[in-house]
């Protein structure tokens, strides 16, 4: 037994960047619906069952299957139910035992350290058990134990001193407050330096509160770049994806997720410079009728630069150039109806080709911009109404027969539905955090 010394608190020495940390916490709260808004105001069977499967797609099997029973209360003839439901309780006790037999040597080495009193080495086995087995009863019990036996011990002695410090930092690592564990054992390990074995709980703390700042910030990335892909603030979300890959260089779900912003930064890009494009041609051939070739001339060879192709401009350009030597061809008041100019009916044409080639995202981007220009034209608003409501519908049927594979046992089609989904809708990004769940599972 040590003396019972009065020792004062010693500063910890962690720097744990929470300024960072909290204007990232803050960006999320106030970023809109996270994740499980997705799963609220459930009121038909066909909602219930795809939240359900959503959770078998998580390998949340706790909350899934009681909402597939729920499902077959409706409707008890629902195959696909029934057949989800069985496949995730076979599944659930399958992992549970093969867990429960792996964790036998990591359990019997927890109780030989519980045995010797030695805390921290048996809270340290134990927790890594429940991490990979979160409903491990033996080891739950265990913990309950070394809590119940420390506190005695804790309780037993006077504040402010060694043992103290010792027990009540035991307490904060069992509940997980590595920061408060350090601390206290600092305290002890300045005192009495010949407590070495504290060194070791002090670094298995420590590596655990930087393991938790790590998770911490990965979660709340993940969230905020989800969020972004969401608004289509695809800069946005690329950097919050790299700011995971700095954490995790492996992490399957923000190496997707960053080539998904790329891609979807690439097609803004696009549609950013189709919209210069358009708006320069319009001032490239109203500085053409007015007589301004110069600045005609510069908008043309501009375009051409966003578009070598671009039969228009090359036509304009042509013309400008013989126009040089042939000064009666702009005599006054002339005005040159046989120039080369784009019908006007030529997006809503383009879009029609989109539909019938099932590029619905191409179509509704060249409707958009058409009744933009062409706000009278009612079959132009009709056929982008209709466009977008096929799209959704087609993406969200895809995902949902995605949903169905998966919880079926086939995440190869389940993949190819994703896939799919997003060709017809890139923006889906309930499809995109599926595929990227089954990719990752698909890699490991």
């Amino acid at each position: 037994m040590f003396p019972s010394l009065s020792i004062p608190p010693a500063p910890h020495r962690l720097l744990t960047g929470g300024f960072l940390l909290l204007t990232l916490v803050l960006s999320f709260a106030k970023s809109g619906e996270g994740k499980s808004a997705r799963f609220q105001n459930l009121v038909t069977p066909d909602q219930m069952l795809e939240q359900a499967m959503e959770y078998l797609l998580e390998d949340n099997y706790a909350d899934a299957i009681p909402l597939f029973k729920e499902v077959l209360q409706n409707d008890r003839k629902n195959q696909i139910a029934r057949e989800a439901m069985e496949r995730a309780i076979k599944r659930k006790k399958q992992i549970e035992k093969s867990r429960i037999e792996y964790e036998k040597p990591a359990l019997a080495a927890a109780k030989r350290h519980y045995a010797l009193a030695e805390w921290v080495e048996a809270i340290n086995r134990l927790q890594d058990i429940l991490k990979r087995v979160p409903d491990h009863t033996k080891a739950h019990k265990l913990l309950v134990s070394i809590q119940k036996e420390v506190t005695k011990l804790h309780q037993k002695e006077k504040p402010n001193t060694i043992n103290w410090f010792f027990t009540k930092g035991v307490l904060a690592y069992l509940d997980k407050d590595w920061f408060l564990a350090i601390q206290m054992w600092d305290n002890v390990y300045a005192f009495d330096p010949n407590r070495v074995f504290l060194l070791n709980d002090i670094n298995h703390a420590k590596q655990k509160l930087e393991e938790q700042q790590k998770d911490e910030r990965i979660k709340i990335y993940s969230g905020v770049a989800w969020d972004h892909m969401r608004k289509r603030k695809y800069v946005d979300a690329k950097l919050a994806w790299d700011e995971i890959l700095k954490f995790d260089p492996e992490n399957i779900e923000a190496k997707e997720g960053s080539k998904a912003a790329e891609e979807g930064l690439e097609r803004e890009t696009i549609r950013t410079r189709a919209d210069e494009a358009q708006q320069m041609t319009q001032e490239a051939i109203e500085s053409y009728i007015d007589k301004d070739f110069k600045k005609s001339s510069d908008l043309w060879a501009r375009i051409l630069e966003y578009d070598p192709g671009n039969d228009v401009a090359k036509d304009y350009l042509k013309r400008i150039e013989e126009s040089k030597n042939s000064p009666k061809y702009y005599s006054a008041g002339y005005k040159p109806f046989t120039i080369p100019t784009q019908s006007s009916d030529s997006g809503y044409k383009k879009a029609l080709d989109f539909i019938n080639g099932e590029r619905y995202a191409d179509a509704i981007y060249q409707l958009e911009k058409f009744t933009r220009n062409n706000p009278d034209h009612l079959k132009a608003k009709e056929l982008l109404e209709n466009t977008r409501q096929t799209q959704q519908e087609l993406a969200e049927r895809l995902y949902k027969s995605g949903l169905t594979s998966y919880s079926q046992g086939n995440p190869g089609e389940a993949i190819k539905s994703w896939r799919e989904a997003l060709r017809i809708h890139p923006e889906y990004q309930k499809a995109r955090q599926a595929l990227i769940k089954a990719l990752v599972e698909a890699k490991k």
